[in-house]
């Protein structure tokens, strides 16, 4: 079995909206589905690649009201 190493860019171009979507990422994802080879993809990557579809695919009125929004502190 091969084994494939990936970065961020491959989990934005895998999980970005279908616009943005990369054929060769969703083929790579079959191949992983089907045991022809195993993905490995570092937990930064993640967190790297789910930061990129964030700022890149979000319309941008919706991003800044994201933002303004605070966790509510209970008292007690």
């Amino acid at each position: 079995m091969k084994h494939v190493f990936v970065e961020s860019n491959w989990v934005y171009d895998f999980c970005s909206p279908v616009h943005h979507r990369k054929p060769e990422a969703e083929r790579l994802w079959k191949r992983a589905l089907a045991r022809e080879l195993r993905l490995h993809i570092p937990g930064i990557c993640l967190r790297e690649g789910a930061e990129a579809v964030r700022k890149k695919c979000q319309p941008p009125l919706l991003g800044p009201s994201l933002r303004a929004i605070k966790p509510v502190r209970r008292a007690g």
